[in-house]
């Protein structure tokens, strides 16, 4: 008797499952004769404000690329606004998927991309935009303001920071030997880094461009410092 019991309750689940894994029809009014199809849900679109972005004056302006997207093809509004960050700045086209923010100056911005449907609906998503600044002095260059990202030489990390300075030799006159030191905002001591070394934070060069690297999942803008 309780063999039997175990084998009907083994039918029953198995008829709850694939009841339950059924494709439900469209319904059927007798009435009408017309087919009900069931309401769907809308959902929510999707913004992507794109990758943060990092330069050094005297350039102060970039271009903001978005994406959207909506499951019901509804998008109905897309804004851009600057959600912190210093005073200065212009915003040339707010409604538009992308767009040129200017007249930026010394700080880190962060832009908030907002896509809206027709049902009221929207998604947002923002971008870091850090505007550095170099000092210097005989023998010795400073990159102030300069933000961590997941972007390497070769595409996206797969763990850990890091910070990409290209053409350096702009900077450090060609053929000059050197060192490297890091300095994180909230601190007041530089700490060398070593070219090639494996360690908590590394230091390399490689086809003119610098790469800082950290494995750690940096946050903090930080002071690079040249001397040669």
């Amino acid at each position: 008797m309780k063999r039997l019991h175990f084998f009907q309750l083994i039918i029953f689940v198995l008829v709850v499952f694939i009841n339950a894994n059924c494709k439900k029809e469209p319904a059927f009014d007798n009435t009408t004769g017309i087919v009900v199809t069931p309401p769907t849900t809308n959902t929510s679109p999707r913004a992507n404000a794109g990758l943060d972005k990092q330069f050094i004056l005297p350039i102060n302006s970039c271009l903001l690329t978005g994406y959207a997207s909506d499951k019901e093809n509804n998008i109905n509004r897309v804004q851009w606004s600057k959600i912190s960050g210093p005073v200065s700045f212009l915003i040339d086209e707010p409604n538009s998927i992308s767009t040129y923010v200017r007249n930026l100056e010394v700080g880190v911005y962060q832009f908030e991309l907002t896509v809206t449907d027709a049902s009221g609906l929207s998604g947002k998503d923002t971008v870091t935009v850090a505007v550095s600044q170099i000092s210097t002095t005989p023998g010795e260059i400073v990159f102030s303001n300069l933000i961590w990202g997941d972007q390497g030489l070769f595409g996206t990390l797969l763990w850990g920071s890091a910070i990409l300075i290209p053409n350096i030799y702009q900077y450090v006159p060609a053929g000059k030997i050197f060192r490297v030191f890091i300095r994180k905002n909230s601190s007041s001591n530089w700490e060398e880094l070593f070219f090639n070394e494996d360690s908590f934070y590394g230091v390399k060069l490689v086809n003119g461009t610098l790469i800082i690297w950290s494995t750690y999942d940096e946050t903090e803008p930080v002071e690079i410092k040249l001397v040669y």
